[in-house]
């Protein structure tokens, strides 16, 4: 069964989490991405002689936990580097890497805020292709354009916000225009954060919103998804896993 429409936005408004995806189904790829996140993490520390023992060292709040440039290389960081050197699959593993415990924590507030909303209203399967798109392309054109190094979910979580504004914007009636403005005024305000804070990869922030508004705004919101849909799905999360494979291999 469905859950209302209306009840989904506001719980975004509101800032609940809602419970299961509107395929009824559990929410596999909610869970596979915060999971991800977590080996991502954890999984520099084994690294710990090449990062010249630097995580712990002083350098602000910001700067807390933060691995070493070689570390994140060697977990498959991207931008135009990489890609130079033909490490395609770093689109991908970059996603789930961070540049220290507030970046960290900051891209999973605001996954948890948006993606279980996203999950709602599209499904699991859209959701994950959303995600992972939006990321990926966002991603790519940081690193087309000239950005040399480049971490983080913040492209594919604009993507998830690109997805809600379009759904507002094609529902159409008061709370969907409720919707739209308000996620539209949270995107150009974190636009405005990132050209005041240095280091921020606006040029993936903007790919990656819309990306999300265009895969939503051909995607039926509140349908199941249909075979195809979670196909690539799946196909999404296999090759996440082999890109990650081969970025330890090399």
């Amino acid at each position: 069964m469905l859950r209302c429409a209306s009840t989904v936005a506001a719980g975004t408004l509101a800032g609940g989490a809602l419970p299961a995806s509107a395929e009824g189904c559990s929410p596999l790829a909610g869970r596979f991405v915060l999971r991800s996140w977590c080996c991502a993490v954890c999984s520099m520390w084994p690294l710990w002689p090449w990062s010249q023992a630097r995580w712990l060292t002083p350098r602000g709040i910001t700067g807390f936990l933060s691995p070493s440039m070689r570390a994140l290389a060697r977990l498959g960081m991207t931008g135009a580097s990489a890609l130079w050197q033909g490490r395609w699959w770093t689109l991908l593993t970059a996603l789930y890497l961070h540049g220290g415990l507030i970046h960290f924590l900051f891209n999973m507030l605001w996954l948890r805020q948006l993606g279980t909303t996203v999950e709602e209203l599209f499904g699991s399967a859209r959701f994950f292709l959303i995600f992972t798109a939006s990321g990926a392309i966002g991603m790519m054109v940081s690193s087309l354009v000239g950005v040399a190094f480049t971490i983080g979910a913040s492209g594919a979580i604009l993507g998830l916000m690109g997805a809600l504004v379009a759904y507002g914007r094609r529902r159409g009636d008061l709370l969907g225009a409720v919707m739209y403005r308000q996620l539209l005024l949270w995107a150009l305000v974190i636009l405005l954060m990132g050209m005041i804070m240095p280091g921020v990869n606006n040029v993936a922030h903007v790919s990656g919103f819309g990306t999300g508004f265009l895969l939503a705004t051909f995607m039926h919101a509140e349908r199941p998804a249909g075979r195809v849909v979670r196909f690539l799905a799946l196909g999404c999360s296999l090759l996440t896993v082999f890109c990650f494979f081969l970025a330890f291999l090399t």
